[in-house]
């Protein structure tokens, strides 16, 4: 094949295949998503702006507990916000993501025509031994075992539907087992009970907390009635992901 090849267009609907493995997991990672022209200019624009970022350093805004798996042992996590609202330039590749030809028909394979933005979206850095995030979501919420309809998986006549999906593009840093990064217990969207003591800060049952593999250009699409976190960062690769 020619190097200037035409790409084939992107899919124009959900595939049997990913319809498949995000009803058995609750979440799907979808491979080079953005081209590594658009990771860097993802990258150079949060870099203009890093000093922008806050740090989650007050005891009160800590997202895991003090001594457990998830929280680390370096600095705070830091979240920059504000990405949609910078100039066009920066903003670009950031609002690709809303409508991007790879990603609608999965949009709109799991939440059904006419989604829209439920929260704004931000960047996530961690650098080396940053805090992580402990478990936390649910179809049936894992601290509190009660059912939370604004989360909630179901499969119908085979249609997937979640009411809140949570979408995590990979812009810096090797997610995965050895790295750390986002978590996700595979299946949980469609369990029934809370989790056992010790599971959502990581202490107890890790081995079904699951890091999947992503690097730049990725996206990882999660249903939030799965449960979900973050492990804390173990690369000397600061993490950078947009949160949607």
């Amino acid at each position: 094949m020619a190097d200037d090849a035409v790409p084939p267009p992107p899919p124009a609907a959900m595939s049997d295949s990913e319809r498949y493995l995000f009803d058995l997991n609750g979440f799907l990672v979808v491979r080079d998503v953005l081209s590594p022209d658009e990771v860097a200019a993802c990258n150079a624009a949060i870099t203009a702006h890093a000093d922008e970022a806050v740090a989650r350093s007050d005891p009160a805004l800590r997202n895991a507990a003090g001594g457990s798996s998830m929280y680390g042992d370096g600095p705070p996590r830091l979240d920059l916000g504000g990405i949609l609202d910078w100039d066009a330039g920066e903003s670009r590749v950031f609002k690709s993501v809303l409508a991007h030809p790879r990603l609608r028909p999965l949009f709109a394979g799991i939440l059904g025509k006419g989604y829209r933005l439920d929260h704004i979206p931000f960047v996530l850095m961690n650098n080396r031994g940053g805090e992580g995030f402990a478990l936390h979501g649910g179809t049936v919420d894992c601290v509190t075992g009660e059912y939370s309809p604004d989360l909630a998986y179901s499969c119908r006549a085979g249609q997937v539907r979640t009411s809140l999906l949570g979408c995590n593009v990979i812009l810096s840093g090797e997610h995965g087992p050895d790295n750390g990064g986002f978590c996700v217990v595979p299946g949980s969207h469609k369990s029934n009970f809370a989790m056992p003591p010790g599971m959502v800060d990581g202490n107890e049952h890790g081995e079904y907390i699951v890091n999947p593999v992503a690097g730049p250009g990725d996206v990882v699409l999660f249903s939030e009635g799965t449960v979900h976190g973050a492990r804390a960062w173990r690369s000397d690769v600061q993490r950078r992901t947009a949160l949607y």
